[in-house]
C-alpha cells in the first residue's frame, strides 16, 4: 500500500482469498418465539438498544443512548419492562451534549456496568446496583471518564476479567489526525488499574491519518483478552495476556491482520462484532463498504490466531442481501451456529430493514432458519439491529432501533426522539 503507516507492535499482514456467497432476498420467517412480546417481537418505548447482556436470573439488560443521556433497561422474560428496576424498568444517566451508548456487562454480584462516549471525545463508564440505583462507591459518584482524543473517539466495547478488573476498548483521534486504539483497565472501584500493562492502558498508534480502532472484545476463560478492530480497512485481531502484555503465542506476536477484499484496490472492511465458539475459535464480523452491492463478512480464527481454512472459503464468508447488508453484531450458539444481526438496504427505495442471518458451523447458510437462512422485518423507514445475544436456554435475542417516520424530522428533532426500541427473540 502506498500510504505510510506505523503501528507500535509492527505490521505483519496476513492476506487471504475471499469467498462471495450470493443469497436471495428473503421474507419474514417462522423461527420466532411466540412466548415473547407479540409473536416474538417486542416493540417498546422511544429509544434504541445498542447493547445487550443478561443477569444470573436470565433477565435481559439493554444499553441505549440519545437526548443527552444513557438509558439502561431491564426486561422480564416476556420482553416487557421489569417494573422492579429503576423507574418502571429503566434508569437514565444524564451526560453531555452527544453521548453514545455502546456496551453493557453484568458483574457476578449483579451490578451493571455500562460504557459509552461523550463530547469532547472521552470514554465514559457508569455502574449501577442490581436495583438500578447509581452505585456511588464507583468512580466519582457512580461514573468515571477519561479523555481519549481531540477530534473524535470513545468507548466501543466493555468486558470483565475473572479478577473483577473492568476493561474498556475504543479509540481516539488527536488534533493532528493521528489515531490510537485504546484498552483501558479499571479496578472494581472505578480507579485506573496501573498494574495492567504498566500504566493501566494498552495503546496501538498510527500516523498520517491512518485509522485504527478496537471495536469488540472478549475475555477468555484463562483471563486472556481478545480484541477485534481494524487498521485502515484491514481487520485486526489482537490477543493479550491477562496483564495486558501481547500474547506471543497468537499469530504474529499477538496480532493478526486480514484483508477480506484482497482482490480490490482498497481494503475496506470494518469490524462490527466478535464472539468465541466452544472450541476456542474466534469469529469476527465486518462491514465491507467497497463495491455494489456491499456485503457483510465473517472471518474465523483458530486459537493460535491463524485463519481457519475450514470455514467458508479459505476462512471467510461474504453474504449479500439487497444493496447493502451490514452486520452490526453477532453471537454464536452452543451448537456452533452463528447469528449475524444488522440491517439491509432495499433496492430502489434505499430503506433500511432489520436483517438476521444464521450460518451453520462451517459457514454455510442455515436454510432451516427463518426463510432460507434469512429473517427480515420491515418496521417502516428504518430498522437496525445493533446487538445479538444467546440466552442461557439457547434462545437468541436481537435488539435495536425501529423508526417508521420519514426524514427530514421536525425542527430540533433527532432520530432518537422518534425511534422505537425493539427486541426480537428466536427459538433455538
Amino acid at each position: 500500500m502506498a500510504m505510510k503507516r506505523r503501528v507500535t507492535w509492527g505490521l505483519p499482514f496476513f492476506l487471504s482469498l475471499v469467498t462471495l456467497v450470493f443469497s436471495p432476498v428473503a421474507r419474514a420467517g417462522e423461527s420466532l418465539d411466540p412466548s415473547f412480546g407479540e409473536g416474538g417481537v417486542s416493540l417498546l418505548s422511544v429509544g434504541s438498544v445498542e447493547a445487550l447482556s443478561q443477569d444470573s436470573a436470565g433477565r435481559l439488560v439493554s444499553m441505549g443512548g440519545g437526548a443527552g443521556a444513557f438509558r439502561v433497561i431491564r426486561y422480564l422474560r416476556n420482553g416487557s419492562f421489569d417494573p422492579s428496576f429503576g423507574r418502571g424498568g429503566s434508569v437514565t444517566t444524564e451526560l453531555g451534549a452527544l453521548p453514545m451508548a455502546t456496551a453493557v456487562a453484568i458483574q457476578p454480584d449483579g451490578k451493571i456496568v455500562a460504557a459509552g462516549s461523550d463530547i469532547p471525545p472521552m470514554m465514559v463508564l457508569a455502574r449501577y446496583e442490581a436495583t438500578g440505583a447509581r452505585d456511588r462507591s464507583f468512580g466519582n459518584r457512580g461514573q468515571t471518564s477519561i479523555h481519549v482524543g481531540y477530534r473524535q473517539g470513545g468507548a466501543r466495547d466493555l468486558a470483565l476479567q475473572p479478577n473483577g478488573r473492568i476493561l474498556v476498548a475504543g479509540y481516539g483521534v488527536d488534533y493532528r489526525y493521528d489515531w490510537t486504539a485504546f484498552l483501558v483497565a479499571y479496578k472494581p472501584n472505578g480507579e485506573l488499574d496501573e498494574s495492567f500493562s504498566g500504566d493501566g492502558m494498552v495503546k496501538l498508534t498510527t500516523e498520517d491519518d491512518v485509522s485504527i480502532e478496537f471495536d469488540a472484545m472478549e475475555v477468555l476463560p484463562s483471563g486472556k483478552i481478545l480484541l477485534a478492530g481494524d487498521l485502515s480497512g484491514y481487520l485486526m485481531v489482537v490477543r493479550l495476556l491477562p496483564n495486558g502484555k501481547p500474547d506471543p503465542t497468537f499469530d504474529h506476536d499477538g496480532q493478526a491482520f486480514l484483508d477480506v477484499d484482497g482482490d480490490k484496490e482498497c481494503p475496506c472492511a470494518y469490524t462490527t462484532g466478535l464472539d468465541i465458539d466452544r472450541r476456542g475459535r474466534a469469529v469476527v464480523a465486518a462491514e465491507v463498504v467497497d463495491g455494489d452491492p456491499q456485503p457483510s463478512a465473517l472471518a474465523r480464527y483458530l486459537p493460535n490466531g491463524r485463519l481457519d481454512r475450514g470455514f467458508g472459503r479459505e476462512g471467510i464468508v461474504r453474504t449479500t442481501l439487497g444493496n447493502r447488508l451490514a452486520g452490526k453484531d453477532m453471537a454464536i450458539q452452543r451448537n456452533g451456529k452463528i447469528v449475524l444481526a444488522g440491517t439491509y438496504n432495499v433496492p430502489g427505495s434505499g430503506e433500511a430493514r432489520v436483517a438476521v442471518v444464521r450460518y451453520l458451523p462451517d459457514g454455510r447458510l442455515d436454510r432451516g432458519f427463518a426463510r432460507n437462512g434469512f429473517f427480515t422485518r420491515d418496521f417502516g423507514v428504518e430498522g437496525v439491529a445493533y446487538s445479538a445475544i444467546v440466552q442461557r436456554d439457547g434462545r437468541v435475542v436481537v435488539g435495536g432501533r425501529a423508526n417508521p417516520k420519514p426524514s427530514p424530522f421536525h425542527e430540533n428533532e433527532s432520530v432518537f426522539d422518534t425511534a422505537q426500541i425493539f427486541l426480537i427473540r428466536f427459538l433455538p
